[in-house]
C-alpha cells in the first residue's frame, strides 16, 4: 500500500485563498486511526501487509481488521469519515468503503452524533468533516514529500516555512555556543527593513510598537549570533503571512475537523496536520503530528511523517531522531 512512506501532505503550496475543493484522483482516502492489527492488500497484489497510519488508499485496495481491532478512513472529497469494526474486510471505492461478505452494513450518523445500536456490525459513516486537497507526488518520490533542506546555525524555529497565521509572529531560534547577543532582522519582499532588534535570549516577541506585517505577503528574516563584535553564525529564512480570508477559511475548517475529536483517536490530529499543511503552516502541522504520536507512539508511519516535515523546515536533529525511531519500530 501506499504505506506511511507514500503519504500525502507535506508538499507545501502557496495557497492564497485557503483549502481548495478536493481533487481525490488516484488516492481518494487515507487511514487516520488504527486499533490493534489492521492489514491492507493493494489492488492487483496478493500479499497482505500491516497498514500504517496516514497510508493513502486507492480504489480496489482491501482493508482487513482482526479480532478486537478497528480502523478509521477519511475520504478527501467531502471529509466524511468511515469507522470499520473488528473482524471484517472492506474494499476501498472512490467515495466510500464497500463491505465484503454478508452481515456487514453501513450506518450514517452526524460526525458529532451518538453511536447507534448495531454499530458493532456496521461501518459507521460520519458526515460533516472538512474537505482537503489531494496532493500529488513530489520530485523526492515520496507522496507529498519534500527533500532535505540544509540550514546552518542558529536553527530557525519560528516562524517556519512556508506560512504563518499571525501577522505579529514570535521569532525563535536555537542557541549558538559562545554567543552573548543575537540580532534579528525582518524585511519585506522588496528589501525594506520591517524589524531590527537585538536580544540576549533566543526568542523575540513581535514588538507591540511596530505595525503588523502585511497579510498575503512574503517576508525574509535572519538571526545573527555574536560574541562581542565578532559574528559567530548567521541563518536566514522566509515565510508568508496568510491572507485574512485564508485565516477565516482555516478557522472554519478547524471547527469541522475538531467535531471528530475522540479521546485516544489519532484522526483529528492527523487531519489537522494535513489541514495546516494545506495552508502551508508547517509549525502547526508538526505540533499536531506530535499529538498523534503521543496517542499512538508505536506507529512508525507517524514518526516518518515527522521526520520528513522536520527535514523540510531544516530541523535535522529532530528529523534524525524521528527517522531512527521509525526504523526501530519497523525492525520490531
Amino acid at each position: 500500500m501506499k504505506t506511511a512512506a507514500l503519504t500525502l501532505v507535506f508538499f507545501c503550496q502557496a495557497l492564497v485563498g485557503g483549502v481548495a475543493g478536493a481533487a481525490p484522483g488516484k488516492h481518494p482516502a487515507m487511514l487516520t486511526n488504527v486499533k490493534e492489527m489492521v492489514d491492507c492488500k493493494v489492488a492487483g497484489q496478493e500479499t497482505w501487509k500491516r497498514a500504517g497510519l496516514m497510508a493513502l488508499l486507492a480504489p480496489g485496495d482491501l482493508l482487513r481488521t482482526g479480532s478486537g481491532s478497528a480502523a478509521t478512513v477519511v475520504f478527501f472529497a467531502d471529509g466524511h469519515m468511515e469507522k470499520v469494526p473488528a473482524g471484517v474486510t472492506v474494499r476501498v471505492q472512490q467515495a466510500q468503503l464497500q463491505p465484503l461478505g454478508g452481515g456487514l452494513k453501513r450506518l450514517s450518523v452526524p460526525a458529532s452524533g451518538r453511536t447507534p445500536a448495531g454499530a458493532a456490525n456496521a461501518i459507521l459513516v460520519l458526515k460533516g468533516g472538512g474537505t482537503f486537497k489531494a496532493v500529488g507526488p513530489s520530485a523526492a518520490g515520496r507522496y507529498g514529500a519534500v527533500g532535505m533542506r540544509h540550514t546552518g546555525d542558529p536553527q530557525l524555529l519560528s516562524p517556519l516555512p512556508q506560512k504563518t497565521r499571525s501577522d505579529r509572529p514570535e521569532f525563535a531560534w536555537t542557541p549558538v555556543e559562545g554567543a552573548d547577543l543575537y540580532e534579528v532582522c525582518a524585511e519585506d519582499q522588496h528589501g525594506k527593513v520591517l524589524l531590527k532588534r537585538q536580544t540576549t535570549g533566543t526568542r523575540l516577541p513581535y514588538p507591540p510598537e511596530l505595525p503588523a506585517l502585511a497579510r498575503n505577503a512574503g517576508c525574509r528574516w535572519s538571526v545573527e549570533a555574536r560574541a562581542g563584535a565578532h559574528v559567530l553564525a548567521r541563518n536566514n529564512g522566509e515565510f508568508h503571512v496568510l491572507a485574512a480570508r485564508s485565516v477565516a477559511a482555516l478557522a472554519r475548517q478547524e471547527v469541522a475537523v475538531r467535531q471528530q475529536l475522540v479521546p485516544g483517536d489519532t484522526t483529528a490530529p492527523i487531519l489537522l496536520a494535513r489541514l495546516h499543511m494545506d495552508f502551508g503552516l508547517c509549525g502547526e502541522a508538526i505540533e499536531q503530528l506530535e499529538r498523534a504520536v503521543a496517542i499512538n507512539p508505536e506507529d512508525p508511519g507517524l514518526h516518518e511523517e515527522l521526520a520528513h516535515l522536520h527535514s523540510y523546515v531544516g530541523n535535522t536533529l529532530a528529523a534524525q531522531k524521528a527517522t531512527e525511531r521509525a526504523a526501530a519500530l519497523r525492525r520490531n
